[in-house]
């Protein structure tokens, strides 16, 4: 549990040149990004750690790539512990990885934050393999989601589980809707020159080419773990800097 911990703020929270805390702020992180080789960006995984693998053989992943994951890792599909496995895993052998937090994950800590029991709260989300009890997560899971920031803020990129309230009167403060919305402005001049890179609402994948090519949004999600829904089904991975899109049909059973 230790390496894991002392992994991920490494990577996240420390002071170096490359990492700062949006305003103290550690649910804001602006990061800068001119060492990578690759930034590289999967949305909504939802259990699915499979099809998680099968885009990661694809993608080659190298120590010297920057791989952003976009938060849902749990629920929905078959295996919530393999796909943070992946991901723990993954930062524990030194890969630059910088996950964020999804509406799964923030339902999940509130559970565990007011008491609830998780598994009547989370049914039928094959959650048990996570837990130490009805109330607790194991450790190193609970670490992990505990420490997951809300959006990053890269030289050229906006990088976020749901998107900006674009309405509120500070959208950069309002974390709620960071996990939740659905709506977006015509008019993106907030963001300045900047793309928002989003995924939590399942999209077509030619909508998601559509706003690759012509928009200043992008939303990632094409419904990995919806393998029975025309249009969706697939796990994306973009290149921000050549715009490559790796495509990973689902190769998880979803749970009937």
């Amino acid at each position: 549990m230790l390496d894991i911990i002392t992994s991920f703020i490494k990577g996240l929270f420390s002071s170096s040149l490359q990492t700062k805390q949006l305003n103290n702020d550690p649910r804001a992180i602006k990061l800068s990004t001119s060492s990578a080789t690759r930034r590289l960006v999967i949305p909504d995984i939802h259990g699915c750690p499979k099809t998680l693998q099968g885009l990661l053989n694809q993608i080659d992943l190298k120590k010297t790539d920057y791989l952003f994951f976009l938060g849902d890792y749990i629920d929905k599909g078959v295996d919530s512990k393999g796909v943070l496995d992946s991901i723990i895993s993954l930062i524990n052998n030194g890969y630059s990885i910088y996950p964020l937090r999804g509406n799964h994950e923030d339902e999940l800590i509130e559970t565990i934050e007011i008491k609830d029991k998780i598994l009547s709260y989370h049914a039928g989300n094959n959650l048990e393999p996570l837990l130490k009890d009805e109330y607790r997560l194991l450790n190193e899971y609970e670490d992990f989601l505990f420490q997951l920031p809300y959006y990053y803020e890269l030289e050229d990129y906006f990088l976020v589980h749901a998107g900006f309230n674009f309405k509120a009167k500070e959208p950069f403060k309002d974390f709620d809707e960071m996990l939740w919305v659905r709506s977006f402005p015509n008019s993106l001049a907030l963001l300045k020159e900047k793309k928002l890179i989003h995924g939590h609402t399942p999209t077509p994948i030619e909508d998601i080419f559509k706003m690759i090519k012509e928009e200043q949004r992008i939303c990632l999600d094409a419904g990995a773990v919806f393998n029975n829904i025309e249009g969706l089904g697939e796990l994306l991975c973009l290149d921000l800097d050549s715009l490559k899109v790796y495509r990973q049909r689902n190769l998880d059973k979803k749970p009937s």
